[in-house]
């Protein structure tokens, strides 16, 4: 691994190639010059909207989708020049191998069988972890064990690094050492989860009121994306 970095991208770009009715092409650009650096030993989140550009990042980072231009190292390898020595040292959960594993175990709980999905991404013992929302659909008491299960397996060894996107705030407040926020494939801030909860606070607090943890994050995120909520202190 180089220096002390488990990711590295550097003006990262993805962009498709759409048809509509008429037949016209035009341009999809998912990932927009995204440059940022993980360091070795550090639990990374990536926070966006859907379609934001996290998962397309993360394919990236797996070795799994190739960038249109910009680079990216995993591990100290080029994704696209070593791309089977990035898949060697990298594991790889997202949501979607829920139904995998429901075929193969009906038997288990949706809890279960996520976990399990994590299991099988430590089973090469990676060097840096990509998780997808892992904790999409479960319950609150099978989120906690799936977020003891992350912390307890990248702090037992300061040479492991996860890097995790989520939409679920609380989770990213609680794990994640820092964030990294995504907009329309642009690379926006990244920062420490209380940097951005107190950097983008939408408005000085009242002295009776004191936001924190999660519920400043969540509005400190729509502050900086320029969403708000459809209703008045929701």
């Amino acid at each position: 691994m180089t220096g002390h970095l488990a990711v590295e991208t550097e003006r990262l770009r993805r962009v498709y190639t759409t048809r509509g009715a008429t037949g016209r092409a035009s341009k999809l650009v998912v990932l927009d010059d995204v440059t940022l650096s993980v360091r070795r030993g550090e639990l990374f989140g990536l926070l966006g909207v859907n379609g934001a550009g996290k998962s397309t990042l993360l394919q990236i980072l797996a070795a799994q989708l190739r960038p249109t231009s910009g680079t990216a190292k995993v591990a100290g390898f080029d994704v696209c020049r070593y791309g089977s020595h990035v898949r060697r040292h990298v594991g790889v959960v997202c949501a979607a191998d829920g139904p995998v594993v429901r075929l193969r175990a009906p038997e288990l709980s949706s809890g279960q069988r996520q976990r399990l999905s994590l299991e099988r991404g430590f089973a090469g013992r990676p060097r840096v972890l990509l998780l997808d929302q892992p904790t999409l659909g479960l319950d609150c008491a099978a989120s906690r064990e799936m977020r003891g299960f992350i912390r307890r397996w990248v702090h037992e060894d300061d040479t492991r690094t996860v890097v995790m996107a989520t939409n679920d705030m609380a989770e990213a407040s609680e794990l994640c050492d820092r964030v990294a926020v995504l907009d329309g494939g642009r690379l926006l801030t990244c920062e420490t989860p209380a940097a951005l909860s107190d950097r983008w606070r939408p408005e000085p607090p009242r002295p009776d009121t004191r936001a924190h943890g999660a519920a400043a994050l969540e509005a400190a995120f729509l502050a900086l994306v320029g969403r708000r909520p459809l209703l008045a202190g929701a």
